[in-house]
């Protein structure tokens, strides 16, 4: 038999093999193990190591503003007062850092359940009220309702774009992960 023909049919027999989606999850597991010693070794690692600090910080990853401040409470502190780089930045600090994020974005993710239950009342009130001056007086309510639903959506937004961006500057600090677990 012709060796050429026996290899082309090998070849076709494992690809239509792989092209079959996986029965169980050991068959999927076997096909990577078979993937995986099929495929070569990586020859470069890629590191971050001996790039300047500049080329590490994307603009998509920005870390939020500080809450606004006033000139006269920036100017208010003294010239010799510590920074913020010579804080020292311990396992509390980073752990107390992650809960109070956390603990800000349950509390507006209690504070929109709790509004959405309001405008589902309110919108029920309204439907069910036949007294015109109430149904208004019930509109308004629920207009407010929506409106600070839609601005609790957005601080929740916020919240989690928060507690990535501590998590991203935790590891950009080399900081060990159960600190901000």
């Amino acid at each position: 038999m012709n060796p050429l023909w026996q290899s082309t049919v090998v070849i076709t027999a494992i690809l239509a093999w792989l092209a079959v989606p996986p029965k169980s999850l050991a068959e999927a597991s076997a096909r990577e193990a078979f993937r995986r010693s099929t495929a070569p070794k990586t020859k470069v690692v890629l590191t971050n190591a001996g790039l300047p600090q500049s080329a590490l910080v994307s603009g998509a990853a920005v870390t939020p503003p500080p809450a606004a401040t006033t000139d006269a409470s920036a100017s208010a502190k003294p010239a010799g007062a510590p920074t913020e780089k010579t804080e020292k930045h311990d396992e509390t600090w980073w752990r107390k850092r992650m809960s109070s994020a956390r603990e800000q974005l349950s509390i507006n993710q209690k504070s929109a359940e709790d509004l959405q239950t309001r405008i589902n009342a309110l919108q029920r009130d309204v439907v069910n009220r036949d007294n015109p001056q109430q149904a208004a007086k019930l509109r308004e309510d629920l207009q407010k309702a929506i409106t600070t639903l839609d601005a609790t959506k957005l601080q929740i937004e916020a919240d989690q774009k928060a507690i990535v961006a501590i998590q991203d500057e935790a590891r950009r600090a080399d900081v060990p992960a159960g600190w901000v677990r």
